[in-house]
């Protein structure tokens, strides 16, 4: 980029170096705020390029953080491991794709789920009452007659949907509704431990289709333990998300 040092120098009087720790890693320090103009997703952009010579156009911030550090631009994408948009902090940016992004976000369990979800058609307390009722006996069908729901939705919560907000305690009491999950299933194919190492492997980048072969089971399979299977591993320290460092060059 021409002018590179007048764009830094406009670049960074508009960064607040101040804020928040991300709670999920608070081990890469305080996000670096963008506080100019933000896009309606939440990213930060400016203008960089000439008009003279029709290379002026809109980049996002972190992207413009990323080539002053490195000299060209994250390949294909720049992802932010603190899950904070408007954040340019290099430390805080890697490269990847936006599969890496679909995963880093199931791997964090950022995707919508429960009131964030716009079809939701319940609040968390209200699936907590749903679930108080169950294990006091209550039928599904009356249970969706009386919170507006269809009887599927009634019969999942507490079973595969607003586990988020489920209390240990109402699910212990709801034996009657209670699946078998994890090992205890019928059809698992590996054990906890053997689940507990494809999710910490997954966080390391492994591939889906080497698991797959390793545990004797399908690339779909790996691809699901931590979305829609063994979720209830998620809650375990040992899985914290790892991460890298770089080194800052403003």
């Amino acid at each position: 980029m021409k002018n590179q040092e007048s764009l830094k120098t406009r670049f960074w009087s508009k960064v607040n170096k101040e804020g928040p720790v991300p709670i999920h890693v608070p081990e890469l320090g305080p996000c670096w705020l963008w506080t100019g103009h933000v896009t309606e997703d939440g990213y930060g952009q400016l203008q960089v390029g000439s008009r003279t010579d029709g290379s002026r156009r809109k980049e996002l911030a972190h992207r413009v953080a990323w080539y002053f550090a490195h000299g060209r631009w994250p390949t294909p994408c720049g992802l932010h491991k603190c899950d904070t948009r408007a954040c340019v902090r290099l430390e805080h940016i890697f490269e990847g794709t936006n599969a890496d992004n679909v995963r880093d976000r199931n791997i964090k369990q950022r995707q919508s789920r429960g009131e964030g979800r716009p079809t939701a058609k319940l609040t968390e307390d209200k699936a907590r009452e749903i679930m108080r009722r169950k294990a006091e006996g209550c039928t599904t069908r009356d249970l969706a007659k009386e919170f507006g729901v269809s009887k599927t939705v009634a019969a999942n919560v507490g079973r595969t949907s607003w586990l988020h907000a489920a209390d240990p305690q109402l699910l212990q009491g709801m034996d009657r509704y209670k699946r078998r999950r994890g090992a205890d299933h019928s059809n698992a194919k590996i054990t906890e431990a053997q689940a507990m190492e494809i999710l910490r492997r997954k966080k390391e980048g492994e591939r889906k289709a080497t698991l797959a072969r390793e545990f004797g089971i399908s690339a779909t399979t790996v691809d699901r333990i931590g979305r829609t299977q063994w979720i209830h591993l998620l809650s375990r320290r040992d899985h914290a998300v790892p991460t890298e460092t770089n080194t800052l060059t403003p």
